[in-house]
């Protein structure tokens, strides 16, 4: 699906990170297909979604994405391919909206500066979102103290490090712009995927803990420290497990 004109909020080698526009027609429809894949539903716990139509999908970013940049500075950006970026058909699709393989060097130069950063007026396409998202209310009950990564691409475009690559971006836009320190990542215990793009973007996993963002059922945590370390990286930089439930997440066996 072809994006519309707008300007990107950061840039990586191949990638534009985007701002939803719940004016736009494009944004709303991308994410109408997106949010009704079958790998989408799978990683959302298999119940379909309500994202169906496009006044849906309009009233969903106003409300939920829209309000999120607001109150926090940051949220969730669509990932657009830029112009000119061919990347071949993937026939061996991954069972899962996240992507999993590695990243190269271009990668982890990606989003260096403000240099990077440029308006989508060519267009490109839209193939996924990327997403820095923190809750509000009581830190503990109702949210956690550190935004959490999330990540979905299409499915024919897995595999091809898109995931990795616009997550990297986004780390990185958000520790430089606005501050941010720490970062959760969140996932199904059985999310292989998921695990192997928060693994090779430096995470550091801490062990399966029933969280109320589940339903209080058990999801995999991971933590990420700006600039810091983590358990393949002994520095001392790494976020610390008192840091951890200071952030509202329960202690390892404990209900939160």
């Amino acid at each position: 699906m072809e994006a519309p004109t707008c300007s990107a909020t950061t840039a990586t080698p191949r990638l534009l990170l985007v701002r939803p526009d719940p004016s736009s027609r494009a944004h709303a429809d991308f994410i109408v297909r997106l949010y009704n894949t079958p790998q989408f539903i799978a990683s959302i716990g298999g119940k379909p979604t309500a994202i169906t139509t496009h006044d849906a999908a309009a009233g969903y970013i106003r409300r939920r994405f829209a309000s999120e940049h607001e109150r926090n500075g940051y949220g969730t950006y669509l990932i657009v391919l830029k112009p000119g970026i061919a990347l071949g058909a993937n026939n061996n699709v991954s069972e899962s909206t996240s992507d999993g393989d590695g990243t190269t060097k271009d990668e982890v130069k990606a989003a260096e500066g403000k240099e990077n950063v440029q308006p989508s007026d060519s267009g490109g396409t839209l193939i996924g979102t990327v997403s820095l998202s923190r809750g509000e209310g009581t830190i503990g009950k109702t949210c956690y103290g550190a935004p959490d990564l999330g990540f979905a691409v299409l499915p024919e475009y897995c595999r091809r490090g898109i995931a990795t690559e616009a997550s990297r971006g986004v780390l990185d836009w958000a520790s430089r712009e606005k501050g941010v320190d720490v970062v959760l990542g969140l996932h199904d215990p059985t999310n292989v995927a998921s695990a192997g793009v928060l693994r090779k973007l430096g995470f550091e996993e801490r062990g399966e803990r029933k969280l109320t963002a589940f339903g209080g059922n058990a999801g995999l945590v991971w933590t990420w420290r700006a600039g810091g370390g983590n358990a393949e990286q002994d520095n001392g930089l790494g976020v610390t497990e008192e840091e951890v439930m200071a952030l509202g997440l329960p202690a390892l066996g404990d209900e939160h």
